[in-house]
């Protein structure tokens, strides 16, 4: 009988003093967060603001894109929660593609995490049929990865002449 009720003072007076008994509050959820508005949300909530880790991810940049614990947890007060922000999309650079086959094309741009976008065909007198004229964004722009590079290709040959008629003289509906 004596040892059973030194063991429940034990737990019940002597283990919470090492053990440090204290209330126990939720996380909060503060996903999509800027850093300033969710540290002052975890110390509205009674915690602290622990190391926070930064990785790129298609969210904007310096917004939380993970936290530790998760939200909705209960935890001791006091705690602190670890937060990974975003630093944006990671970019590339368009590479000069002038000149180049659309097959060439294709291999640059995947080495660069970049993708073909649309092909346009124009006649040039100066640049090798089949050959890069031009992409946009031009190369050395600034893209995010997996974006699309437009491109410009040359048809060859010389521009079609048009026959342009007189308009002098005419209203817009004529």
């Amino acid at each position: 009988e004596i040892s059973e009720r030194r063991l429940r003072a034990s737990s019940s007076v002597i283990m919470p003093a090492f053990v440090g008994h204290r209330e126990e509050v939720r996380v909060p959820d503060v996903s999509g967060k800027e850093l300033t508005a969710a540290e002052a949300l975890i110390a509205k909530s009674g915690l602290k603001l622990g190391e926070t880790r930064r990785r790129h991810d298609r969210a904007p940049a310096g917004t939380v894109i993970a936290q530790n614990p998760s939200p909705g947890t209960a935890v001791k007060n006091r705690r602190s929660i670890i937060l990974t922000l975003s630093l944006g999309e990671q970019g590339s650079v368009v590479p000069d593609l002038a000149g180049e086959s659309l097959r060439n094309v294709e291999i640059a741009l995947g080495s660069a995490d970049l993708t073909v976008g649309r092909v346009f065909h124009v006649p040039s007198t100066t640049v090798a049929s089949e050959a890069v004229i031009a992409t946009e964004p031009p190369a050395g722009a600034g893209a995010a990865k997996g974006s699309a590079v437009n491109i410009l290709m040359s048809a060859g040959g010389t521009s079609p002449g048009y026959l342009m008629p007189d308009l002098r003289g005419l209203d817009a509906t004529e």
